[in-house]
Order: C-alpha cells, then sequence, then structure tokens
C-alpha cells in the first residue's frame, strides 16, 4: 500500500474542512527529492527562511543571508550551507536549535516572480559545512505573495545588531505587527518534522486583540493544510517578522489554535470566505534591531489579498 505523504493532523483538517479529493490529487508534488528545475532558483537564492526546534520541542523562525554560493544543492538529495558566507547574525538561534535537533523546514521565496519552494529535512555539520538531507520538497502557488525586489548591503556588521528579549510583547513589535503584509511560520507535526512557509496580505492582515493574541485569517490555498496540520498536532508554533525599513527582524513563538466557522460577514470576507482563523499566543520574543540592511522596493501587492477591516 503507497505510503500517504500527509500526516495524521494534515489529513483531519482536510477531512474537517472537505478537502481530502484537492489534496490528494497534488499528493504527487511531494518528493523526497529537489525537482531538476529548481535546482538553479535554490542555488540564487541569497536570502533564505528555516525553522528549527529548541531543546524544549518548540519551532522558531529564522532568515539567514549572505553571499551568492553560500547555497548548494548537492544531486537533488542534499543541500550544502556554507556558514563563512552566511552575513546574518551568527546569534540567532538557529544555530544553537541545529546543536539538539537536526530537523529542519526550508522556504526558498522569490517575491519577483512570485515563486516559493519548500524544502524539509535532517541537518549534520561536516567540516564547518551544513549538510542538509532532503526529506521532501515541494512548490507553493504564488497567491498572497507581494512582488518586490529586497537588496541586501552585506558589508553590515549584522552581529552589532541591538537585541532584546521578551515574553509579553510591547509596543514596538505591537506595531511592527500591526503594519506588516508578510510573515514567516515554522512549524513541526508530533513526530518532529519541520516545515517552513510564507502568509501575506494586506497590511495589517494579522489582527491583535486586547490581550496581544495575534488572530491571523487562513485564506484559500493549495488544500494541503501543511502548516494547520501541523498546529493540529503540535500546536507550538514560531513567527517571523522584518521591518525593510529598519532592518528589524521580530521572532515570535508560542502557541497556535484554530478557529474553525467563523461565518460572520465581516470574517468571511477578511478570511477571502473561508471562515478559518488561527490564533497565536506568545510565549517568548527575540527583537534584532539592524538584523539587515537593505533597500525594499514594493511592485505590486498580491492581487488575491483579500480585504482588511
Amino acid at each position: 500500500m503507497e505510503k500517504d505523504v500527509f500526516h495524521e493532523g494534515e489529513l483531519a483538517v482536510q477531512r474537517k474542512l472537505g478537502r481530502e479529493k484537492e489534496a490528494s490529487r497534488l499528493k504527487r508534488m511531494i518528493a523526497p527529492v529537489i525537482f531538476p528545475g529548481m535546482v538553479p532558483f535554490i542555488e540564487l537564492q541569497t536570502v533564505i527562511f528555516v525553522g528549527s526546534t529548541d531543546v524544549s520541542g518548540q519551532p522558531w523562525s529564522s532568515v539567514l543571508y549572505g553571499d551568492l554560493g553560500f547555497l548548494k544543492v548537492l544531486d537533488r538529495t542534499e543541500l550544502l550551507i556554507n556558514p563563512e558566507k552566511i552575513k546574518s547574525p551568527k546569534s540567532d538561534v538557529f544555530f544553537r536549535n541545529i546543536e539538539v535537533n537536526p530537523e529542519i523546514g526550508f522556504l526558498f521565496i522569490q517575491h519577483e516572480s512570485r515563486t516559493r519552494f519548500r524544502v524539509n529535512g535532517h541537518v549534520t555539520k561536516e567540516n564547518g559545512i551544513l549538510k542538509v538531507q532532503v526529506v521532501e520538497s515541494y512548490g507553493n502557488c504564488p497567491k498572497y505573495i507581494q512582488a518586490g525586489k529586497l537588496i541586501l548591503d552585506n558589508a553590515h556588521n549584522a552581529d552589532s545588531s541591538l537585541v532584546s528579549e521578551g515574553t509579553v510583547l510591547g509596543p514596538a513589535e505591537l506595531d511592527l505587527i500591526s503594519r506588516s503584509n508578510t510573515f514567516y511560520v515554522s512549524s513541526r507535526n508530533k513526530d518532529g518534522r519541520m516545515d517552513t512557509s510564507h502568509r501575506g496580505g494586506n497590511d495589517g492582515f494579522v489582527s491583535i486583540t486586547t490581550d496581544g493574541t495575534l488572530m491571523i485569517p487562513d485564506y484559500p490555498g493549495n488544500n494541503l493544510f501543511n502548516t494547520l496540520g501541523n498546529i493540529h498536532q503540535y500546536p507550538k508554533t514560531g513567527l517571523l517578522f522584518m521591518d525593510h525599513e529598519t532592518g528589524t527582524v521580530l521572532q515570535l513563538v508560542g502557541e497556535a489554535e484554530i478557529l474553525y466557522g467563523r461565518d460572520s460577514e465581516k470574517e468571511l470576507a477578511i478570511s477571502g470566505d473561508t471562515g478559518v482563523f488561527w490564533e497565536f499566543r506568545t510565549t517568548n520574543w527575540i527583537h534584532t534591531e539592524g538584523h539587515y540592511r537593505g533597500a525594499w522596493e514594493l511592485y505590486t501587492y498580491s492581487p488575491f489579498n483579500p480585504v482588511v477591516e
């Protein structure tokens, strides 16, 4: 019998929302190797997003950037990362996390072309090089990606950035979240398999309740429900927001909960008619001011973005 590429959490959400057939038709897109056409795309990326898990089992989302060539694909089953070519802060939790848990999930995204590709696998260190054995890889549709380009100044000394941490979101953190039109989310299933994805919408699409809980609409997508399936099984989740004007990166960790059947006229409008949201309650955050220095040019918002009220 063919092994299902979906775990029980993903299957549960697909059943709950009546999308089993749609998801099943797409299962062949998930493969244990990188598709040949995506190899040059991956190797041209100088900014990537990656999820990792700390010693407590909490997923974190990180952004790594560096010189062209810091990332190589070896025979479609293995990725090589050269830490010496990475320019992002070496203090990032990613580097600590992979010392205790080898499971990681990559998101490669090019905003100019609205192209994104995910690779999940296991990382090991060999002679100073990070080697990632591919477990699964697959592409995503271009929906909700804002078209634009980020040009980084890699002469910037990211290790001199100003880092602050906390457990309760403060004014600066709330402001960044409330202005954002994009964030990145890392999650895992109960067996530890990591995944990193993208969420986008119009400015302010993530709303914040009076107690600091983030309310995130789940828009229509590919019906695989990788992120929601992970949350169903394992609520601990990591988010990452970026402020291109200041080079600030905000990493949040906490617990998420899926909300179904939110079918008021307003809720249907802001969720793109799905009536599905997820709440995120922050337990810890890391605010890194000067994480990067770059110039962001926004071309156009995604035409698929639902309204924000």
